[in-house]
């Protein structure tokens, strides 16, 4: 007997011991801004809600055919595109590549692609010319384009096979970075030979980075004030993709994806990451933000965005405990977690009126019932006025915001597998809408 009483005894004390355990583990979980949060996943009905629709997007996606470059215009080793993981669906990267890997995402999708791909160029409605696949910095971008002009690169790009007139306005580029490229003549910027010249072109920034106070001077810096009212005639068939952004879901998760997620309410009231950098006036709005961001920290998502992959991705997945996610402009309007907030189901707060005009094909015709805007220039008179501002934003215009979220965010993510209607496919789509027109304007207003 008494050998079963020291037992029982003991363990007792064992559970009490497991049961503080727990609790610490909870609390530090809960104050490292766990990965797991609640918050990432989307209710049961929302679940239900999102396959029905998935079910319901069936149209065709236009089928691809990738071009195999000569070697020297190829500088992609085919390594993974989707960086580390630490929450189901979503990713980070290292390195100063982060958000220049769209081109890398389009050719490894394709690669595997049903719906989208072919290797039969008479069944192709478009071509896809891969220049320079590798995900790099922009100064890497700047030797490769000189480079290309003086080893003759150029007329083996000019020589495709299946290049003629009546095939041109179906092939495009890929440059991901931003929408002019001075060093990049021949192909990308003028002059070029007409038939190149009708190629379209798709960059994460089009054309509203010719106008605004948030320009990129290292490239839009030596441009005449004619040159820049005329950005058509430097880029032709300019055309604006999202970043790919860290949340990446496949049509094989049966689990609907965090942007579907309409409810509770969120703990914070908005979120903020960001360094002062840009134009004069977007480093000013970012160190006024920051600042807001510090003074309040019950009311601001801490993200701890230190520059590592772990850091990004804390930052990241800050954006999905808060209802509002600050987007001031940097070098240019537009911003890699302007989509990482939709997909969030964060509601994003612009600060410039060109971001109104960042992605139309994807984002154009519902921008404007998912996002809030507040002036730059007002803001700066009175940082504190933004959260005055934030704060009376009616729930129902926030329930309708992440409602509109839920329902078309899906078009800003590129699916790890074949998606109907993900980024990929809205972009395909556009692009051979576009092919089949006279023009080129009005088709990319619409997704």
């Amino acid at each position: 007997m008494g050998r079963k009483k020291g037992w029982g005894h003991r363990r007792g004390w064992v559970w009490c011991v497991v049961v503080v355990v727990l609790v610490l583990t909870w609390l530090w979980r809960r104050q490292e801004e766990d990965f797991e949060e609640e918050g990432l996943w989307a209710s049961a009905g929302a679940e239900a809600a999102f396959w029905s629709a998935e079910r319901r997007s069936s149209r065709a996606c236009p089928k691809v055919f990738v071009y195999e470059l000569d070697p020297e215009l190829g500088d992609w080793d085919r390594r993974s595109t989707f960086g580390q993981t630490s929450v189901p669906g979503v990713y980070a990267t290292e390195g100063i590549d982060e958000n220049a890997n769209l081109l890398e995402v389009v050719l490894t999708r394709l690669a595997s692609s049903e719906r989208c791909s072919t290797r039969d160029a008479s069944e192709a409605e478009l071509f896809l010319v891969p220049v320079f696949p590798r995900a790099k910095h922009w100064s890497e971008w700047v030797e490769r384009c000189e480079a290309m002009q003086r080893e003759g690169l150029l007329q083996k790009l000019y020589a495709l096979p299946h290049l003629r007139e009546e095939t041109a306005r179906r092939h495009f580029f890929v440059l991901p970075r931003v929408g002019y490229a001075p060093k990049c003549v021949g192909w990308w910027t003028s002059p070029m030979p007409p038939l190149v010249r009708q190629f379209a072109r798709v960059a994460v920034g089009g054309y509203e980075e010719f106008e605004g106070d948030f320009q990129r001077a290292k490239t839009l810096g030596k441009l005449t004030a004619s040159e820049r009212s005329r950005p058509r005639a430097l880029v032709p068939r300019l055309v604006s993709a999202p970043y790919v952004a860290s949340v990446r879901w496949a049509a094989a998760r049966r689990e609907a994806p965090p942007w579907t997620n309409t409810g509770p309410p969120r703990r914070f009231l908005f979120s903020y990451s960001g360094t002062p950098h840009g134009a004069d006036k977007a480093v000013e709005l970012r160190r006024a933000l920051s600042a807001l961001c510090e003074g309040n920290a019950n009311l601001c998502a801490p993200s701890g965005a230190a520059d590592t992959a772990d850091g990004r991705l804390r930052s990241t997945l800050a954006k999905r405990n808060a209802t509002f996610c600050l987007e001031p402009p940097g070098l240019t309007p537009g911003r890699a977690s302007i989509v990482a907030d939709l997909l969030f189901g964060c509601v994003p707060v612009l600060f410039a009126p060109e971001q109104d005009r960042l992605w139309p094909l994807h984002w154009g015709d519902w921008v404007r019932d998912s996002r809030l805007y507040v002036s730059a220039d007002v803001l700066l008179e009175n940082p504190n006025s933004l959260l005055e501002t934030l704060a009376a934003v009616p729930e129902d215009a926030v329930a309708r915001m992440r409602r509109a979220i839920a329902d078309r965010a899906k078009a800003m993510q590129y699916a790890t597998d074949d998606m109907p209607g993900d980024a990929l496919e809205v972009l395909l789509r556009g692009l051979a809408d576009s092919a089949a027109s006279s023009g080129t304007s009005s088709r990319f207003r619409r997704r």
